[in-house]
């Protein structure tokens, strides 16, 4: 399975490393200044500001491009989100990226849960499989657990700064409670819901996706005026 072959390298970035920089450095902590604030001309940074007042092309916003991305290499068939990953990785910088896509993933898995538990009110219309429930919960676990290891741990890959300093401890005091209830289906679905919604606010948190929206627009704004 896709998400299988994901969760064994770890990170999708780190097997997919032809042009990305060395993980060690935190792209929270150690942020090199960006190579699009140099060498522009105070008209050039005037304009960029003009461009950053206006909403991206109907299309184009950072929102709309991730929807695409339902599964990890779906990146590589995106080519405006795999130009800003290049682009963010020349600042080691792609990992905010790569968390946003990861948790579009995962609210992709979540919804699937919602739909399959909806469906089950109708029995005409299908019949509930107990089976699916468990290999969404699994798929969903192993999402988190990747999330905590890379992002939210202790010890993990690249540490999330967020503005919202408290859930940080209640998401890794969530992640860690998962493994206590493997035996149950049910209960397990309903923490790894709760988990979940801990984990969008996180992505949602002023520090990364606004962080992203302004790189985004600043990516766009280089890309379409360099031509």
């Amino acid at each position: 399975m896709e998400i299988f072959v994901f969760l064994e390298m770890k990170y999708f970035y780190i097997f997919q490393r032809t042009n990305i920089r060395s993980v060690s450095r935190s792209i929270v902590n150690c942020r090199p200044p960006s190579p699009t604030s140099r060498g522009l001309t105070s008209t050039a940074k005037s304009s960029m500001g003009q461009e950053f007042s206006k909403a991206p092309p109907l299309g184009l916003d950072l929102a709309s491009v991730l929807v695409e991305i339902e599964n990890p290499e779906d990146i590589e068939k995106c080519p405006l989100a795999n130009t800003f990953r290049d682009y963010l990785s020349k600042t080691d910088e792609e990992g905010l990226l790569d968390f946003a896509i990861v948790c579009n993933i995962l609210r992709n898995k979540e919804s699937d849960v919602k739909t399959l538990r909806n469906k089950t009110v109708d029995i005409k219309e299908v019949v509930y499989i107990p089976s699916k429930d468990a290999v969404l919960n699994k798929d969903r676990r192993d999402l988190i657990m990747m999330l905590g290891d890379t992002f939210f741990n202790e010890e993990c890959i690249i540490p999330i700064d967020l503005n919202n300093h408290e859930l940080i401890p209640k998401i890794r005091k969530a992640i860690e409670n998962i493994g206590s209830l493997k035996n149950n289906d049910d209960e397990q679905s309903d923490h790894l819901s709760e988990v979940f919604g801990l984990v969008w606010q996180a992505r949602c948190d002023f520090k990364v996706w606004k962080e992203l929206e302004t790189k985004y627009k600043r990516f766009l704004f280089c890309r379409y005026n360099s031509r």
